[in-house]
């Protein structure tokens, strides 16, 4: 399973298109603001399955979140 963390603007919305296409059913995209993409990261770590593949496009975390 994969999960695609990407920005809700134009751009953004193409990576979740493109991973719909590549992944299928086996995908789960979200689209974030930049002031959410912190406590989704953070949801991902407590709650998704270890096995899931997490994808961040066209966003980026913070310096606190990358050293987690």
């Amino acid at each position: 399973m994969y999960k695609l963390l990407s920005h809700n603007d134009l751009d953004g919305v193409g990576c979740g298109i493109l991973a719909k296409l590549t992944f299928g059913k086996d995908v789960q995209v979200r689209y974030n603001s930049i002031a959410a993409l912190n406590r989704e990261v953070e949801s991902f770590f407590e709650n998704d399955d270890p096995e899931t593949f997490l994808f961040i496009t066209d966003l980026s975390m913070n310096e606190k979140m990358k050293k987690t």
